[in-house]
């Protein structure tokens, strides 16, 4: 071999290597990329299953535990798989953002929006009496807000301890803004959103001390009704230095102040509205639908009919209440907060229910 094939045969190997060298480098370079992307891709979904879990997870209201929990507790008389359609209409007001807005969770001072949702829901339910499924998942869908008003309102710390709605005899009072009821003052203003141009009244005063409102009027001072914040639900709430944050108000979590004086709340209120719903029953389609109604949808016939007894049961004032463990009490336990609007009467329970049989 002479010189110059040798020099050749050095050219052809070192041109071989660059090639292999190019390879390698396209090689993993490909393989990076693909990995990369690999990566992007699993970021992205990722980040879309993060975004449906906070539609989906409660993130204001009673966990869905709870909102069930206090269903089978306070009306434990019901069928299972009717009590199961109702835990799934409360359930179904966190799997859909908000459900429409704050009136399914009593938030953002919106307590007229509030309560027309509730009975608007009442004629969805009235309305549905032969379709037992219907009927049940929309009651407990009406249920969420009605559960949810006393963890997410200042309506504990005001130092009230009965329910804020205990006539079941017809739909709920609507709640207007700056009217007096019970006692306190339903601070709402309007949505400016939706047209409503409404303001707090000339000549009344708002002051907050710690999550105790005080509206100063003509008349005299009075407590002040309002309910907790979020970026989506504060439109129907006063800008002056009056609003509290969902965070600042709620008691959804046990390890909340108020959570067992809400919770107890929210199942006498729950009981109640098993009564209503028999009465605007009565009232829509008279008492053959009424008997439908407990055929098709009770399980202990003697515990549904006595929580709504006139005279010492469902309403009766007995003064004793239920903690979250299922037991009885005075219902104050002692974190009622500043308490500027106490009731001064004694507490009005619908008597739980007894799941012992007899």
């Amino acid at each position: 071999m002479n010189a110059i094939d040798s020099a050749r045969g050095v050219l052809s190997k070192n041109y071989q290597n660059s090639f292999y060298f190019k390879e390698l480098l396209h090689t993993v370079k490909v393989k990076f990329e693909t990995k990369f992307i690999r990566l992007l891709i699993g970021l992205a979904i990722l980040l879309l299953l993060i975004s449906f879990m906070m539609m989906v997870i409660p993130v204001s209201a009673f966990w869905p535990r709870v909102h069930s929990d206090i269903n089978n507790k306070s009306l434990s008389f019901l069928q299972p798989q009717i009590l199961t359609k109702v835990n799934s209409g409360d359930k179904s007001a966190e799997t859909i953002g908000e459900f429409g807005g704050r009136e399914y969770h009593s938030l953002g001072c919106d307590f007229q929006g509030t309560t027309e949702n509730i009975n608007s829901l009442y004629d969805q339910v009235v309305s549905s009496i032969h379709n037992k499924d219907i009927m049940a998942k929309t009651f407990g869908l009406l249920l969420h807000p009605v559960q949810d008003f006393y963890v997410h309102s200042n309506w504990i710390e005001l130092g009230r301890n009965d329910l804020v709605e205990s006539n079941s005899d017809s739909k709920w009072p609507i709640l207007l803004p700056f009217q007096e009821y019970k006692g306190i003052i339903i601070v709402q203003v309007g949505d400016k959103s939706k047209g409503e141009h409404y303001d707090i009244p000339n000549g009344y005063t708002l002051n907050r001390d710690g999550k105790v409102v005080y509206v100063l009027t003509s008349n005299g001072t009075y407590p002040g009704l309002i309910s907790g914040t979020s970026h989506k639900s504060n439109a129907n709430c006063p800008n002056e230095d009056i609003p509290l944050t969902h965070r600042e108000l709620n008691k959804d979590e046990r390890s909340k102040k108020g959570y067992d004086k809400a919770r107890a709340l929210a199942e006498a209120q729950t009981i109640n509205e098993w009564c209503r719903l028999l009465n605007l029953v009565e009232l829509n389609h008279g008492q053959d639908a009424v008997q439908l109604l407990i055929k098709s949808w009770v399980d202990d016939k003697h515990k549904a009919n006595s929580v709504c007894l006139d005279d010492g049961s469902s309403l009766a004032n007995n003064g004793v209440g239920s903690d979250s463990h299922g037991d009885t009490d005075t219902g104050d336990d002692g974190d009622s907060g500043g308490g500027g609007g106490g009731s001064g009467d004694s507490f009005i329970w619908p008597r739980l229910i007894n799941t012992e049989e007899e």
